[in-house]
């Protein structure tokens, strides 16, 4: 039985093609290694402050970081809550 036609392309890339889109990436390990420990890793993590619960401190909070074109990783949770926001601000953002 075949689920996809002949001329479709590879539902997957092959590991010498993960290698080379991996190599133009910069790296952070953060797991164990045989090589020292970077001493200045600790400072590309910057906590913020805990918001309670207090979506619009948390929503304003990372409009200061989009603004000024930063990263946010958000460590929640209240990850279903958080997505569920952020699919509304999206959708106000479109209109």
């Amino acid at each position: 039985m075949q689920f996809t036609p002949d001329n479709a392309p590879t539902p997957y890339a092959s590991w010498s093609e993960l290698q080379d889109q991996l190599s133009r990436l910069p790296v952070l390990c953060l797991s164990g290694s045989s090589t020292e420990p970077d001493p200045d890793l600790g400072t590309a993590f910057t906590p913020e402050t805990p918001h309670g619960g207090q979506m619009k401190s948390v929503i304003d909070q990372i409009e200061k970081f989009a603004i000024n074109e930063e990263h946010v990783i958000v460590i929640s949770r209240q990850a279903a809550r958080l997505s569920n926001l952020g699919q509304v601000l999206l959708m106000l953002m479109v209109m």
